[in-house]
């Protein structure tokens, strides 16, 4: 039950204080049945990959001085680390906490984004010890690849060449073990099978990742398929991931970037404002987001975002100062809090960073012409009025930043910003800016770590030429596509519900200035967008209008409209220059995203492997003819239709009741 209520802390937004303060709980408990184990502890790690160090206001006071508390990210990881490796130092056995390969996967990973080589190097020394991890040779492997590659990102981005080809070829060689075997991927991803004494449904823990096993022979082939589509992709990016890291640093030393450029890079091109790992029910309300002013002002917002810098994503190291990470206080398990204030004090770069910071204005507001700046080394001019009239180009959850990052090289004549809830996502997408450019790195690209909606309250109104939106996850899919549909009040937990629509509207360029792009493979989830788009501009007065296309590439699909005359017009094929989706030179046909070239394999129940579902929407311009008013006859008609359509859907469901209670008592 507490590994639960911890998942719920860890996996959703900005709540690590909470599931720090749980797993210490836990840890001093006097019940034995109470302490963490390696799910427990995996879960955690999870959390903090997912969510960066950030500042948790104090409500305690003490000679009327307030400072607020750093948690999550870097600083949660390495806390609870150390408290679970007291825990294995006792002479108990059975009250050992034993890591296992995603105890120390994660771990690594968060020391790597953090830019901490040598903590990161010594605990994959310690990983490579370990004879429980070692049991398992296929995970291992993956294990030691995945750790690898992180590492030889990290040393690249400090400009460690040596060090870093040494982590890159490492990776290469572990990659190697598992290509030699074939049958190895297989092996990683299959249960073991017995069907005797298995009930209908029965889970198996390896190295504390999940797998099912079933009695229907036909379900476990089905999801041993897919498993082994999805680690076969994993093992295919860590190997391309290995090689642009080696191809980068192969390069001359004055086409790579040097730690005093990371540093500059990371104050403007990075900027994280939150994050977790998932979008919560409640978040599909507008009360729940937060404002520009007045209850975070721009001086608690400039510091929340430089010490997320400092400790998640490696502004300390590449200045070469010591982060200045929590201790254990007592056997207990009680951590010494770290406050922000105090962070920044013993900091003399912080403390003249903060006097200087300008991407966030006075008013709250990101300043886009501060964040695209000139950087010297950098080819960009310092001149910030040219970059001013610059197009603004939005990508809503942009996952590890393959497509954007693409498109930032492709088309220098526009700033780009990537937006992904995910710290460890942000990090990359950050990473591939430098490492995966052919021109290093790239200055019209900023990495953005937020929660949609609270970002996008952040920008000046009427400021945004392009939002696109590639791949968005869907809700939990019940019924079929035609049963898509929006219910008052009662929306769906996914990113593109009536608030995020809302808001990307009120950024957009006004009179047909400003453009909303979505790609989804999911036929469904297109028909749910679409009616969730003629909700917002029939209730809330979104001036939208469905944008007409003609191009080789696309074909009309579903077309939904709503009595006030607003339109939505799905269409089916590629993205294209028609949509501004620019192919990079070295398009090769397999995808420009992470996702894409996983749903060309075939993974995924509900998705398309070639087709793609397309809605364009563009800003109503004034001469915009309407062809029906929204007068008060035509809402009652709407609404009236709407009553209809749930009372049939209530009654459907409950004739299907009785019918199975009919049949159950037969």
């Amino acid at each position: 039950a507490n590994t639960s209520l911890l998942k719920g802390y860890a996996h959703g937004t900005d709540r690590m204080h909470k599931a720090l303060g749980l797993f210490q709980q836990m840890y001093a408990s006097k019940n034995k049945r109470d302490h963490p184990n390696v799910r427990t502890l995996n879960t955690f790690l999870r959390g903090c990959l997912w969510q960066a160090t950030t500042i948790v206001p104090t409500t305690d006071t003490d000679d009327n001085k307030h400072d607020d508390v750093c948690c999550g990210g870097v600083v949660a990881s390495e806390a609870v680390w150390q408290l679970c490796q007291r825990k294995n130092k006792g002479k108990i056995e059975k009250n050992k906490l034993h890591f296992d390969g995603s105890s120390y996967e994660y771990s690594i990973q968060i020391l790597c984004y953090a830019l901490l080589v040598d903590r990161a190097r010594a605990r994959i020394q310690e990983m490579s010890e370990d004879v429980n991890v070692q049991s398992d040779e296929s995970s291992f492997c993956e294990g030691m690849a995945s750790a690898h590659v992180a590492l030889a990102r990290a040393y690249a981005l400090l400009d460690r060449r040596k060090e870093g080809k040494n982590a890159a070829n490492e990776a290469m060689s572990f990659v190697e073990r598992i290509s030699n075997k074939k049958d190895m991927i297989a092996a990683a991803t299959s249960s073991e099978q017995d069907s005797k004494n298995a009930g209908p449904l029965r889970a198996r823990t390896v190295g504390g990742k999940r797998a099912w096993s079933s009695n229907t022979k036909g379900d476990n082939n089905q999801r041993s398929n897919s498993n082994s589509l999805f680690r076969g992709h994993k093992i295919s990016e860590l190997k391309n991931e290995a090689k642009a890291i080696l191809r980068y640093l192969e390069k001359e030393k004055k086409s790579r970037v040097d730690k005093t450029l990371m540093a500059k890079l990371l104050e403007t091109r990075l900027i994280y404002l939150g994050g977790g790992g998932s979008t919560e029910l409640n978040q599909t309300d507008d009360s729940n987001f937060s404002s520009p002013s007045p209850d975070r002002n721009s001086k608690q917002l400039r510091i929340q975002t430089m010490i997320s810098n400092w400790f998640s994503f490696g502004l300390a190291a590449s200045k070469e100062q010591n982060p200045m990470l929590p201790k254990l206080l007592d056997s207990d398990g009680r951590i010494a809090n770290l406050g922000a204030l105090e962070i920044i004090e013993k900091s003399k770069f912080l403390r003249g960073n903060l006097r200087k910071h300008t991407v966030i204005a006075d008013d709250g507001v990101i300043d886009f012409s501060s964040v695209f700046v000139g950087v010297d080394g950098i080819e960009r001019k310092k001149d910030s009025s040219k970059n001013e009239t610059l197009p603004l180009c939005l990508e809503l959850g942009a996952g590890s930043g393959d497509w954007i990052v693409s498109q930032a090289q492709t088309n220098r004549n526009a700033n780009y910003v990537s937006v992904e809830l995910r710290a460890d996502r942000v990090a990359q997408t950050f990473s591939k800016s430098v490492i995966n450019s052919s021109d290093c790195p790239l200055v019209n690209l900023c990495c953005v770590g937020s929660e949609c909606v609270t970002f996008l309250k952040r920008i000046k109104a009427g400021t945004i030429s392009k939002v696109f939106v590639n791949h968005p996850e869907p809700p939990l899919q019940t019924g079929t596509f035609e049963e898509a549909d929006v219910v008052d009040g009662n929306e769906h937990a996914h990113m593109l519900n009536s608030s995020t629509l809302t808001a990307v509207a009120g950024c957009m360029k006004a009179n047909g200035g400003g453009e909303l792009i979505i790609v989804t493979d999911n036929r469904w989830y297109a028909n749910l967008i679409s009616k969730t788009l003629l909700k917002v501009m029939r209730e809330r007065k979104v001036s939208l209008v469905s944008k007409d296309l003609n191009a080789s590439e696309l074909r009309q699909g579903e077309r939904f409209q709503n009595v006030n005359g607003d339109i939505v017009q799905v269409y089916v094929g590629q993205p294209c220059e028609a949509i501004g989706h620019r192919r990079p030179s070295s398009f090769q046909g397999n995808g420009v995203s992470y996702f894409d070239r996983l749903w060309r394999t075939g993974a995924g129940s509900h998705a398309e492997v070639r087709d793609r579902f397309i809605i364009v929407m563009v800003s109503r311009s004034k001469s915009f003819k309407e062809t029906t008013k929204g007068n008060k006859a035509s809402e009652e008609v709407l609404n009236q239709q709407s009553q209809v359509k749930t009372r049939k859907v209530y009654k459907e469901k409950s004739d299907k009741k009785t019918k199975k209670k009919r049949s159950k008592s037969k």
